[in-house]
């Protein structure tokens, strides 16, 4: 198991026996194996980026030997193709492709920035839909003139649409966006993340899922991806938390101590 408190590396490990057991898919697989189990509550340490800077770090000082490499090389792409294989069991997905580069932003997106995505997922929703999610709510017959959490927010907040998105936060998350998309077309959500967060891994993203389609999900994309937050797993209410507070920021006002989950 690596010492991931001490992030470099030993310069006297010679024998290649030696070397090739600290490459070993084992090492990490316990570590990765938490954070796809437990989505809310996973440690953030990327411990595929440390896997792959010791695998840079023989391959730069064992570069020469190329019977070396070879076993080094099979050894890292079994070890990003174990990784891919989890997610996509998880999220019942089928891939064509076994790469590095994939294995990284499945990693990354699915597993280590999940919080982060489905929070950006949620809240450019609703504010690129505003007017949509609230006929939706409006069509539900909520009581929210009744209501006193609508009341107490509307003092907080002019506009009354988005006291009563602010309010309702819960019957959106549980029960507008998962049936808001076509569902032909499950892949029409990662819009609201990979449009808005020009990174790499949100680009290869939309090339697996969206341009190339070369990944698809056995079931339906959204619903998978939405099933950590939608089964309650311990955590979710932070995402949801998460997500009044920046939709208070998004619409300039000063969040107070409300409680939306519950």
């Amino acid at each position: 198991m690596f010492n991931y408190k001490n992030e470099t590396f030993s310069t006297e490990v010679n024998e290649v026996e030696d070397i090739m057991s600290q490459m070993h898919f084992e090492l990490v697989a316990e570590e990765i194996d938490e954070q796809i189990e437990n989505t809310f509550t996973k440690s953030p340490k990327n411990f595929l980026e440390l896997y792959n800077d010791r695998y840079k770090y023989f391959k730069e000082t064992y570069g020469d030997n190329d019977d070396f490499m070879s076993q080094l090389k099979q050894l890292r792409d079994q070890t990003h193709e174990e990784i891919i294989k989890k997610i996509a069991a998880k999220f019942e997905l089928t891939y064509e492709e076994v790469k590095p580069k994939i294995a990284k932003a499945l990693y990354e997106f699915f597993i280590l920035n999940y919080e982060e995505n489905m929070v950006a997922f949620i809240k450019n929703f609703i504010l690129k839909n505003k007017k949509w999610v609230v006929g939706e709510i409006k069509s539900m017959n909520t009581r929210r003139t009744r209501d006193t959490s609508y009341v107490a927010s509307k003092g907080i907040m002019s506009n009354q649409q988005e006291a009563l998105i602010i309010t309702q936060i819960n019957r959106i998350v549980f029960d507008i966006l998962p049936t808001a998309f076509d569902q032909d077309d499950d892949t029409d959500f990662l819009s609201y993340i990979v449009d808005y967060d020009d990174t790499n891994v949100n680009g290869i993203i939309k090339k697996l899922f969206v341009e190339k389609q070369t990944i698809s999900c056995d079931s339906n994309l959204l619903e998978m991806f939405m099933a950590p937050v939608l089964n309650k797993e311990d955590g979710y209410a932070e995402v949801v938390s998460t997500v009044v507070t920046e939709l208070y920021s998004a619409y300039k006002k000063n969040m107070t101590s409300v409680s939306i989950v519950q």
